[in-house]
């Protein structure tokens, strides 16, 4: 005997549309509207692609209408800067050839250098670092 010809009711479509939106894994969808997962990109493909785009559409509206309310200023900066390809100016350090200054490590002088020693990473001289064992400070 055939099995019966898969019909989506009205309520299906919603909630596959709805947890589409909210970003369901289609596996999950599947499993809640008790379908194979073939089924439900078969017979929802619609409602899988729109849930999306309507869930970021909203999030975009209401990102929008935070960033131009002029209360909050980090909505506007995070909108100019993903939306307006607003970029901050380059730095000195993002000149070609510019080498970079290694962070400061909280760690002291003569311990730093007793572990590039001990690791077989060259000294540093640019910079004299205390060194408590040593006769000339």
């Amino acid at each position: 005997m055939a099995r019966p010809a898969f019909s989506p009711t009205p309520d299906q479509r919603r909630a596959a549309k709805l947890m589409a939106g909210f970003g369901t894994p289609q596996e999950q969808i599947a499993q809640i509207l008790e379908i194979a997962p073939r089924t439900l990109r078969k017979y929802f493909r619609a409602e899988l692609d729109r849930g999306k785009a309507e869930a970021n559409a909203k999030v975009l509206q209401t990102l929008f209408s935070m960033a131009t309310s002029a209360k909050n200023t980090a909505a506007t900066i995070f909108w100019i800067k993903t939306q307006c390809a607003w970029l901050r100016a380059p730095d000195k350090q993002d000149a070609p050839g510019h080498q970079p200054v290694p962070p400061k490590s909280p760690l002291p002088g003569w311990l730093l250098r007793r572990l590039r020693e001990q690791s077989g990473q060259p000294q540093q001289s640019s910079t004299r670092e205390h060194d408590p064992e040593s006769t000339h400070e």
